[in-house]
């Protein structure tokens, strides 16, 4: 009897040395910041990816080191296209986050890359507010040429792998979004005191903004949403440029062109950056101080801007617009916004 139990306690220790590592008390997790559709730089027209940022979050109970790796996937109008692991690990150098939340963080490393962790707070689905460790990285998946249609919606969610952290909070694991709706291009010539050419009245407007005008401290914003290559079912592109914080019902002028002001020009109450080959894209009445171009019976940016997809051309657009208050920023009586730059 005595053998019987000494062979089974022997048995049951070799269980247990076996089998893997609990993963220690902590909290990690991982959550999509945003995703993206862009056009490869040196790809035939048409061909597209799809890009993430990936917010990773480790707080001071999770075991350095860490695997955070997780499985990324791509979906079109929700059938899977792509499937990219993801491996990823915490390094063993603990954070320092002190009391407050600030301090040094241990390095995320996905291979080859290092990306150095900052301390923040997170809140997560649950309300659970916790101080940790937290890196931003850029996952690009593979190239695709099919053609994009208006009607497509492009999804990505993330899956920790069986061998890594749990997540703390599962809400922040897929997003998907709408091609015509997808945010894209490159913001400049902010009102923002960030250029060398100030707002010629001390008329700083909020950061990534024009200057700002009497009826909105902030100044005028300009996006584009969209995507630059041909739809499938329009053969044109399918690109919104969006104008907002202006006088109510000012008229707004939407601009296109090929060359840029290094470092900005003064343009009534605000700054210009536009040079070269101006079009006059259209001219738009304000509602609440929104408009946008196109709309309903307009051409498409890429046709009245002469940059057919998949040219590679590059065009930048800001919109201007009427601002007649006449205490404000004195003699002008016009202001712009930020500009944008699109890649045909």
């Amino acid at each position: 009897m005595f053998r019987t139990l000494a062979t089974l306690a022997l048995g049951a220790l070799a269980l247990l040395a076996s089998a893997p590592a609990a993963r220690a008390a902590g909290t990690a997790n991982r959550g999509i910041r945003d995703i993206r559709i862009v056009h490869p730089p040196g790809t035939p027209p048409g061909t597209w990816r799809v890009t993430a940022t990936i917010e990773l979050f480790a707080d001071d109970l999770v075991v350095r080191p860490a695997d955070l790796s997780f499985d990324g996937r791509v979906l079109l109008n929700g059938v899977e296209i792509d499937l990219l692991p993801q491996p990823v690990s915490l390094s063993p150098a603990a954070p320092v986050c002190s009391i407050g939340c600030v301090g040094g963080c241990g390095s995320y490393i996905v291979f080859p890359h290092v990306y150095t962790g900052q301390c923040q707070t997170a809140v997560f689905g649950s309300g659970l507010t916790l101080c940790g460790c937290v890196v931003a990285i850029d996952v690009e998946f593979p190239p695709h040429t099919s053609a994009l249609r208006s009607t497509d919606v492009i999804g990505v969610t993330i899956t920790p792998t069986s061998s890594s952290e749990i997540d703390a909070d599962s809400t922040d694991d897929s997003m998907s979004l709408p091609v015509p709706s997808m945010p894209t291009g490159t913001s400049f010539c902010s009102g923002d005191g960030t250029l060398p050419t100030p707002c010629p009245c001390g008329n700083s407007g909020a950061a990534g903004q024009g200057c700002a005008n009497s009826v909105n401290p902030d100044g005028a914003l300009l996006v584009a949403t969209g995507w630059t290559g041909a739809d499938a079912l329009t053969g044109t592109d399918m690109i919104t440029l969006h104008g907002s914080g202006m006088p109510a019902v000012a008229t707004a002028i939407y601009l296109k062109s090929d060359g840029v002001i290094a470092g900005g020009s003064t343009f009534g109450d605000g700054v210009l950056c536009l040079t070269g080959s101006l079009i006059r894209l259209r001219t738009k009445i304000n509602v609440g101080g929104r408009s946008q171009f196109p709309e309903a019976g307009d051409p498409s940016v890429s046709v009245r801007g002469a940059t057919p997809p998949g040219s590679g051309l590059i065009g930048r657009y800001q919109v201007y617009y009427r601002n007649a208050a006449g205490t404000f920023c004195p003699p002008a009586t016009f202001n712009i916004s930020n500009a944008i730059e699109l890649e045909w």
